[in-house]
């Protein structure tokens, strides 16, 4: 059974109390122990490291478009499609992938990741002909839906694992084992696959790329298949105490869709979540065509500045998942963060017109303090918003947003800067990032959560504290 945190009925809220190695617990949790074992690191670690081996992969065409391009004989637009698969994959496999999550739990569910990224990376490596495209997509779309399975166990994994006092920032450092996959499919592919006049030069460059990638994945397989478990022989919380005691009342995962969607603040928080990181993924996608326009001779440093937004994003995602850990102020950081990363794209567009790349460098590496420092932080928020519903499906939703929003604003943003160039496209993003801001003002601050655990501190049992989702 996968630790989800789930209501009896349509309304209990759960206890997520520190739980200390040995330690009794009160309540709910009564005669029962919890603990945390140093498993839990190497857990998260191999998690990290399968999460990179599927980010690398989103990028690994879109970056090099003007190259591949050339090799395949193919539109630009197909290119990005390579792309903008794993966010249509998103959208369609994302319910598939929590019932998988929520039925097979999360060593089944991890292993069958693993072998999906492994067969997309393969597959890639022997369509490395220029006539073979078509099964280059084939590739990607097992990959892409494999990876949707990522974004599910993030969450799962570490509740299973973690205790509350370093759930935030275990929760940061499984996401951004993802991001981290994406700066290394910024920095490869320009390295290992070079422009040249000879397409033999490019397909060995090619061949180079896939095959480090399909070599990678594999040792990742073998290493989940004799390493990672399900879960702990004792839990780290009273929430995961209580959430065995729920099982039978446990709602689906599409239950939990349809009860989260009823909630005001969390439609809003979907909305700002969506808006924010979707200009995100937009903008990583369409960096190649910036930099053609603005730095046609230095190219390559596309490739560069993407993974510097994404390693300053990790430095932004630990901070953030500390102060909260700490703090417990989820309203205020996620409103700081949208507004320095509203400030930061202003000042990004303004670097590029000036032509100034050192500039560029210098605001895109703050741009991806704030912007993908809220990457964690704004999940953070929206699990205490919708708790005691899981956590797996809360990030599910909010990705799902992401990806439909990119989905979109990817081939309109590709469409106005082909017609009116870049500067009017990061006119628009900027736009966007206004209105997500405004809604971010107007989401309630709520702290479900932390609440439940103030309660239990009482001497309260978990069932005596109820909420209502819908307020």
């Amino acid at each position: 059974m996968v630790h989800f945190v789930r209501s009896i009925g349509s309304n209990l809220h759960i206890n997520d109390a520190h739980p200390e190695e040995g330690k009794k617990l009160t309540g709910a949790g009564k005669d029962s122990e919890c603990k945390l074992y140093k498993m839990r690191w190497v857990i998260l670690g191999i998690f990290m490291v399968y999460a990179v081996a599927a980010g690398m992969q989103w990028m690994q065409y879109s970056i090099i478009c003007n190259i591949v391009v050339k090799y395949y004989h193919v539109e630009r637009y197909v290119v990005e499609w390579t792309t903008m698969l794993h966010m249509l994959a998103y959208v369609l496999c994302i319910l598939p992938a929590l019932w998988m999550l929520e039925k097979a739990g999360n060593r089944i569910t991890m292993l069958t990741a693993g072998a999906g990224i492994c067969i997309g990376a393969w597959i890639k490596l022997f369509a490395v002909q220029p006539n073979l495209f078509p099964v280059v997509l084939v590739g990607q779309a097992i990959e892409a839906a494999a990876q949707v399975l990522t974004f599910g166990l993030a969450g799962s994994v570490t509740a299973a694992w973690f205790g509350p006092n370093e759930i935030a920032l275990a929760g940061s450092m499984a996401l951004f084992g993802d991001q981290f996959g994406v700066a290394f499919g910024f920095i490869f592919p320009p390295l290992l696959v070079h422009d040249s006049a000879n397409e033999e030069e490019i397909g060995q460059g090619l061949n180079n790329l896939c095959l480090f990638i399909a070599i990678f994945t594999s040792v990742i397989l073998i290493t989940m298949l004799i390493f990672f478990k399900d879960t702990p022989d004792k839990p780290p919380s009273n929430a995961q105490i209580v959430q065995k005691e729920c099982k039978k009342d446990s709602s689906s995962a599409l239950d939990d869709f349809l009860k989260m969607l009823s909630s005001k603040s969390f439609i809003l928080m979907l909305l700002s979540y969506g808006i924010h990181i979707g200009i995100f993924c937009s903008h990583a996608t369409l960096l190649n065509q910036v930099f053609l326009e603005y730095f046609p001779e230095d190219v390559k440093h596309a490739g560069i500045i993407g993974s510097l937004m994404v390693f300053f994003g990790l430095v932004g995602a630990i901070a953030g998942g500390l102060y909260l850990d700490w703090k417990h102020l989820f309203k205020a950081t996620t409103l700081f963060l949208y507004v320095c990363s509203t400030i930061c794209l202003i000042l990004y567009a303004f670097a590029l017109t000036s032509k100034n790349l050192y500039l560029v460098y210098g605001i895109a590496c703050f741009l991806g303090i704030f912007m993908l420092g809220y990457y964690s932080v704004g999940l953070q928020m929206a699990i205490e918003i919708v708790y005691p519903h899981s956590e797996g499906t809360a990030a599910g939703l909010m990705l799902l947003a992401v990806q439909i929003l990119s989905l979109f604003l990817t081939p309109a943003l590709r469409t106005i800067m082909e017609r009116y160039g870049a500067l009017v496209g990061n006119y628009t993003l900027i736009v966007l990032m206004f209105i997500g801001l405004i809604i971010t003002i107007k989401i309630p601050p709520r702290t479900r959560r932390q609440d439940a655990e103030t309660t239990m501190k009482k001497g309260e049992t978990a069932k005596s504290y109820k909420i209502n989702i819908e307020s």
